[in-house]
């Protein structure tokens, strides 16, 4: 239980210190009231996705393992780094007023693809301290 209450504070750590940092970058407001909110708000989202992230993250590692091939891995990358760019499209709608869909998805500016790139390896990097108590790659857990 205390490992999952230090997971859950790491992310939510990680995500509103990666929303301050939007918030300077792509807004140009220095407000952490904000940030902590917005990160907040990623953490909520994260388990909204879970679900689906569940399901399909087991149906692609089970594919993968029929053709014989890393299925834990391949199974992550394919699922969750796509899932986390499409959510940190929509946390930058918080700070980039006036975004289209496809601005959600494929990024607005250059500024702003980097930013969703890096709280996409925030995301992934919190991770590892889940991994290390697993013991490996939780693929179907409710990480995003």
């Amino acid at each position: 239980m205390l490992n999952a209450v230090i997971y859950v504070a790491l992310k939510y750590s990680a995500y509103s210190f990666w929303m301050y940092i939007g918030l300077k970058l792509l807004a140009n407001r220095f407000d952490i009231r904000r940030a902590l909110w917005f990160g907040f708000l990623r953490l909520m989202m994260g388990v909204c996705f879970g679900v689906g992230i569940f399901i399909t993250s087991n149906i692609v590692a089970a594919v993968i393992r029929a053709t014989g091939s890393s299925s834990e891995i391949a199974a992550y990358l394919s699922v969750y780094v796509p899932v986390r760019w499409f959510e940190w499209g929509i946390m930058s709608l918080t700070l980039q007023r006036g975004l289209s869909l496809f601005a959600v998805v494929f990024g607005n500016d250059a500024a702003g693809r980097k930013w969703r790139l890096g709280g996409v390896a925030i995301s992934c990097l919190a991770d590892l301290v889940l991994f290390s108590e697993l013991g490996g790659l939780p693929i179907g857990r409710f990480l995003c």
